[in-house]
């Protein structure tokens, strides 16, 4: 096959979960990848200045290409499949199209992006039910939204679950130790990484931990918080003004290389997003060996099973005392700790980067039927 693949999403120097998703699909495809297969890895001109931050295989069957859609028919002829990696396709005559779509919480709720952003992904995610030969999304949870909201047939959506990255897992307490210098941190921490934003429920989780504080159930811990700023980030700030001195600690985007230690230093990791596609981040805590408190919404029971505490996200009480007995019951810890090293351990990329191959052959030949 002759495949092309839109990597712009991970050519940045703050990438997102889509970022992390799209640079391990391209290291992981070349095993899944049949003898005499060719890929292109497609940057569009935007991001064409930080196109080496997406590694690609070594040897002959990877090439860069620049990704200028007007000038697509040129490259079109000559493919078999283009997959746009972040709910977007070029409109090309003649490979099979393959979208991935992560979550839809634009259409889901109008509280979580504004207007302009959220019309500009509803025009985009029409196009792709219109024209997509084939669906991939990380959960089953978001498989059946596409399904309620843009009608998409669901023999057309294949279900290929995103994993950890091989950098995540125990450290060494000198590790976590020199993290915890080189970011400013205190030795004991609840951790949160993701966006600043409503859609993350961000400032809800600095009033729980607000309210810790308050009863003295939190003693010497604090709150740190990585990510840099989205929808809605102002309130969070608002509310992690009302906090102690030093208590709440927003670090904005944490380099990838500083990533690692800060999530195994964590005493606790808290994901109490209000809508997920999946939630990488959890994965990543468990590999790290670090009890998780996540939300019961959307796909995250999902991914989590049983080796998170899940929390209804908007009863700020309930997520508090989740908060508490993950950091002081040592019983609860270990079981937490056990049970996300196995849970963690049933995701790999080289799972994602198989069953998106399979697609691929799939979606050729549901072109070639229509």
């Amino acid at each position: 096959m002759r495949i092309a693949i839109d990597v712009s999403s991970a050519a940045t120097p703050d990438g997102s979960g889509i970022a992390v998703y799209v640079s391990e699909l391209i290291r992981h495809l070349d095993a899944a990848a049949a003898p005499g297969d060719s890929f292109l890895a497609c940057c569009r001109a935007s991001r064409w200045r930080h196109r080496a931050r997406v590694p690609l295989p070594p040897g002959a069957a990877w090439r860069r290409r620049l990704f200028v859609e007007p000038l697509g028919f040129l490259l079109a002829g000559r493919l078999d499949v283009f997959h746009g990696t972040d709910a977007r396709l070029p409109h090309w005559r003649g490979p099979a199209l393959v979208a991935t779509v992560h979550d839809l919480f634009s259409l889901i709720s109008t509280e979580f992006a504004d207007d302009r952003f959220r019309a500009k992904k509803i025009r985009r995610y029409r196009d792709l039910a219109a024209r997509a030969h084939v669906f991939i999304t990380p959960s089953a949870h978001t498989k059946r939204d596409i399904v309620t909201h843009l009608g998409v047939d669901p023999d057309r959506i294949v279900v290929t679950p995103e994993a950890w990255s091989a950098q995540f897992g125990v450290r060494s307490e000198a590790e976590t130790a020199a993290a915890r210098t080189r970011l400013g941190l205190p030795p004991r921490y609840i951790l949160t990484v993701g966006l600043v934003s409503t859609r993350k429920h961000t400032a809800g989780l600095v009033r729980a931990f607000r309210s810790l504080r308050a009863r003295g159930a939190a003693g010497d811990t604090a709150l740190v918080i990585a990510g840099k700023d989205g929808f809605g980030a102002e309130e969070a700030y608002r509310e992690a003004a009302k906090a102690h001195k030093g208590t709440v600690i927003l670090l904005g985007h944490v380099p990838p290389e500083n990533l690692p230690p800060l999530y195994a230093g964590a005493a606790v990791y808290a994901f109490p997003s209000l809508y997920e596609g999946f939630g990488i981040p959890i994965l990543e805590a468990m590999a790290s060996g670090v009890p998780v408190v996540a939300s019961d919404r959307a796909s995250i029971p999902e991914i989590a099973g049983d080796a998170a505490l899940l929390v209804d996200p908007e009863d700020e009480e309930a997520l508090a005392r989740a908060l508490e007995h993950a950091l002081d019951d040592d019983a609860l810890r270990a079981e937490l700790r056990a049970r996300g090293f196995a849970r963690a351990a049933l995701f790999s990329w080289d799972r994602t980067a198989r069953e998106t191959y399979a697609a691929y052959r799939r979606a050729i030949q549901i072109a070639r039927e229509r």
